[in-house]
């Protein structure tokens, strides 16, 4: 297995996670299916056409976007880490986070292409005179794209926002490499495609709960308050998490990164909290850290236990960083999925999100 779980699961028999039928009463739009796509839509993404005039490497990268499309570019920044050679911020506003030059490079990212916040940085890039690459499934940043003769990325998926982001983050890395930004190897890439593929065929339904790991989170965080710590290269997969267990679960979710927790969210680790029943801590781990970060998985899971606070690391076992990310992902996904199961609730509806956006136009 290429995720390893620190803990222990009792057996029980005839739990709903293993009835097909249960499940596919709740999951109506098949979300199951779409999760299990994954593989497809990574090899959709070399299907992709991707053509710029300007591939000289910019002087700094603004990527843009809200939801599943600001993280596949925290996921890139993860990716690149450690090995970028210029500045690239990620934002979630309808501002720029400073004044772009011309050789500033902005991607615009919405896969709906109709995201409030997305246009109007669209807008005021354009207004700036930087150069601008659009990263949409269609809507009005396409059609704005094509008016201002603004390099378009169409990304012809279907799906959530959430369940694209394997294609759109692997999307963006295409990106970058033509930019000479970042590499991608022809073997990583099939080690990741077999590897995911392998993930799936564990964390599927028609897989069982002794031998299914995300079922098995999925009930240890059943009627828990969630809370997902991460560094490192899976600093932006601690975000990926919380906004999988807020959307496809329904559920409260906090998420926070090493090294930042240790100046104060370990503080509120005492045995005070010990009494919350309800608090239940999972930290994703990569497989390699440098030493400054592997002291600090080794310190969390000593004040966690000496304290008394409900907890389970989770372990990547896999080899390189587009694998261990991908696969840390796919767990994400289902573990979620199940979440929502539990809690009887469709996991791919978000009645509230569009209802707050009706508020809010």
């Amino acid at each position: 297995m290429g995720q390893t779980y620190q803990g222990t699961y009792k057996m029980s028999t005839n739990h709903i996670l293993d009835n097909l039928n249960y499940i596919k009463n709740i999951d109506v739009t098949n979300m199951s299916d779409r999760i299990a796509n994954t593989t497809a839509m990574l090899n959709a993404v070399f299907e992709t056409s991707i053509s710029l005039q300007n591939t000289d490497a910019p002087s700094d990268v603004i990527l843009a976007g809200m939801g599943g499309s600001a993280i596949a570019s925290d996921l890139l920044n993860d990716y690149i880490g450690g090995n970028a050679t210029i500045p690239t911020t990620v934002i979630r506003e309808p501002e720029l986070p400073y004044t772009p030059s011309s050789q500033t490079l902005l991607v615009v990212n919405s896969f709906s292409g109709n995201t409030e916040e997305s246009i109007s940085v669209f807008h005021k890039g354009y207004e700036a005179g930087c150069r601008i690459v659009v990263v949409t499934g269609g809507g009005k940043l396409e059609s704005l794209a094509k008016n201002h003769n603004i390099p378009l990325i169409k990304m012809d998926v279907t799906g959530e926002p959430r369940s694209v982001v394997p294609y759109h983050f692997l999307i963006l890395i295409r990106l970058f490499v033509l930019l000479n930004l970042a590499t991608l190897d022809k073997l990583e890439i099939q080690d990741t495609l077999t590897s995911v593929n392998r993930c799936i065929t564990e964390y599927a339904m028609e897989s069982t709960i002794p031998n299914n790991l995300a079922k098995q989170l999925a009930i240890q965080l059943q009627n828990k308050f969630p809370c997902i710590y991460g560094g490192g290269l899976f600093k932006g997969m601690t975000l990926r998490w919380k906004t999988q267990i807020n959307e496809n679960s329904k559920s409260m979710c906090l998420n926070d990164y090493i090294p930042e927790l240790f100046h104060n969210t370990i503080e509120s680790v005492q045995e005070y909290e010990s009494f919350n029943s309800n608090l239940f801590v999972l930290v994703i781990e990569p497989k390699q850290n440098p030493t400054w970060l592997q002291k600090r998985y080794s310190t969390l899971e000593k004040v966690l236990s000496d304290n008394g606070i409900k907890h389970h690391f989770i372990k990547s076992e896999f080899s390189n960083k587009l694998e261990q990310i991908m696969c840390m992902m796919t767990l994400s996904d289902y573990t979620s999925f199940y979440l929502g199961i539990l809690k009887n609730v469709d996991p791919a509806s978000t009645e509230v999100i569009e209802s707050v956006k009706k508020m809010m136009s």
